[in-house]
């Protein structure tokens, strides 16, 4: 399900909580599901023999891996190349080059056929002199939100990493940052998703929203998740 947002409306810190909520309540769970069937941590593990005395043939066969594998190593094991019959590539080939784009795209297919979706986030590299480049992040940490029309356009693309309470050991927040086609929003939401100290913004020199969306299918679905009953049974 896409995350959807009026063509004009204005995109606020407390806007942007409420929507992490809605992907933590709606997708989070499912993301963990699918990594653990992935890891071969299947729900067979747990059952429990019906009769006591009969034995716990609790086996996994990790179908989920072979598959997630296998689909992305025929989507990307050839890496992806750029040609051009009207411009020079070489300096854009060069950047791609220093930003492990390769690696990027690779990550990118384990994670669309694992998880149905990936994100690659865009950002400045903190060198000397900053160079562009790409990284992969987490479905469960981060999402887009797009316009509400039929141009479905990116708006607003977030990530958002856990904080922790060092004395507990237990996660007390996330530290927020969004991108806008004008502009970088950072902040930081407490557990219940109320923000916390300062909104700190800034301009997004690369004037579009930094965190790219790339689908597995039209319906954002694992490679193994539509056989998950025959593996379970």
């Amino acid at each position: 399900m896409p995350f959807l947002l009026k063509n004009d409306a204005v995109i606020t810190p407390e806007l942007i909580c409420k929507y992490i909520k809605l992907h933590r309540d709606l997708l989070c769970d499912r993301y963990k599901m699918l990594e653990d069937y992935y890891n071969g941590e299947h729900p067979i593990l747990k059952r429990l023999p019906k009769r006591e005395g009969d034995p716990c043939n609790n086996l996994v066969a990790n179908f989920p891996a072979y598959i997630a594998d296998m689909a992305s190593g025929y989507h990307i094991g050839e890496p992806v190349s750029y040609q051009s019959e009207s411009e020079d590539l070489t300096d854009l080939l060069e950047l791609y080059k220093n930003a492990q784009v390769d690696v990027q795209d690779t990550e990118n297919s384990d994670d669309q056929a694992i998880f149905g979706v990936a994100y690659e986030l865009v950002y400045m590299s903190s060198d000397k002199v900053p160079e562009p480049k790409t990284a992969n992040v987490p479905p469960s940490q981060a999402f887009v939100i797009y316009n509400d029309t039929v141009e479905f356009k990116s708006i607003c693309g977030v990530y958002y990493t856990q904080t922790c309470d060092q004395s507990a050991q237990t996660i007390n927040g996330y530290d927020v940052v969004a991108s806008t086609a004008e502009k970088y929003i950072r902040f930081h939401v407490n557990k219940d998703y109320n923000i916390e100290g300062d909104i700190d913004e800034d301009i997004n020199p690369f004037g579009a929203v930094t965190l790219i969306e790339i689908y597995n299918n039209k319906y954002k679905k694992s490679d193994f998740e539509k056989v998950l009953s025959l593996i379970d049974g």
